[in-house]
């Protein structure tokens, strides 16, 4: 009998963001917890325990409009594991403090708009985490989007 409980890993975030702007400027924080919970299952006559993760997330980001169709950023992004997990298979998650850095730009055509953002990690630790467009310590996104009125 196989038993498996659907998702794998339910995943939460509670955040708090604060956030502001003066002129061309503008500020962004978030802190909050990232929290996995699995649901244990069973192969047959073998119980199989998720354990839970639950780990502390802060962003920090700043964003410049230089001219009309042009801003940068950068955004300081660090996480710590507030847990620890036994089992082999997630030994690589203990003791883990991640941070990346993250610069960007803009360019404003229109209703178009394209992003360029690089990632680059700067502890151990930082390719264990981020979304699946950042997997690794260093990577690079181009995307375009289009705006509707």
């Amino acid at each position: 009998t196989l038993v498996y409980g659907l998702p794998y890993y339910f995943h939460t975030e509670p955040t708090v963001m604060v956030g502001g702007g003066l002129g061309p400027l503008s500020f962004v924080m978030n802190q909050g917890a990232i929290v996995f919970l699995g649901p244990d299952g069973s192969i047959g006559d073998l119980p199989i325990v998720i354990p839970s993760l639950y780990f502390w997330d802060a962003h920090y980001a700043v964003a410049c409009r230089i001219i009309r169709l042009l801003a940068v950023s950068v955004e300081l992004n660090t996480t710590m594991q507030l847990n620890h997990v036994e089992g082999l298979d997630f030994q690589k998650l203990n003791n883990v403090f991640a941070v990346v850095l993250s610069p960007g730009l803009q360019v404003h055509l229109g209703r178009l708009r394209l992003d360029v953002t690089a990632r680059f990690g700067m502890t151990p630790g930082a390719e264990l985490l981020g979304v699946i467009a950042f997997a690794g310590t260093r990577s690079g996104m181009l995307r375009a989007t289009w705006v509707f009125n």
